[in-house]
């Protein structure tokens, strides 16, 4: 892993979301894209349909996601079924180690996942966004991601 956390970039990491990710979606990117299609999140759910962009997932994420989804009436869990590739399913154990700084336990499977495959997550959660200095992984916002993969400018943290 190249850098530190915090406020070090990790630039190679963020280089390879250049080329196609990987990226873990929270929950709240997937209904926030839903209710503005023109907006951060969506872009980003464009950019994962065209293949610009791997999304990873795991068993764990996908159902706590799809029961979410479920629960918002005007929002159709086949609108993003597509987006969990088989190829892109991560199916090795996640460590939760590292984590305890997220005060909600469901968003630290979100964090494990990018921790164990190397992704970045991508999350309006307060709770991952609040500890993101501490965490052994990178959150960034969606509009963080949008602003870095427009700019080009990978150097740098948001």
């Amino acid at each position: 892993m190249t850098g530190s956390h915090g406020m070090c970039p990790h630039t190679t990491r963020y280089n390879l979301i250049m080329i196609g990710g990987p990226v873990v979606l929270d929950t709240n990117v997937l209904v926030a894209a839903a209710f503005r299609p023109t907006g951060n999140a969506a872009w980003i759910i464009q950019r994962i349909r065209s293949g610009e962009l791997r999304m990873v997932w795991h068993r764990e994420t996908r159902a706590e996601t799809r029961a979410v989804i479920e629960k918002i009436p005007p929002i159709h869990w086949s609108d993003f079924a597509g987006l969990y590739r088989r190829e892109d399913e991560w199916t090795q154990p996640m460590d939760l180690d590292g984590l305890a700084c997220i005060a909600d336990p469901s968003d630290r499977k979100f964090a494990a996942l990018a921790k164990a495959s190397g992704a970045v997550v991508i999350s309006q959660d307060d709770h991952l966004l609040s500890c993101r200095n501490r965490l052994p992984l990178d959150v960034l916002r969606p509009g963080e991601l949008v602003g870095l993969w427009k700019s080009g400018d990978w150097g740098h943290k948001p």
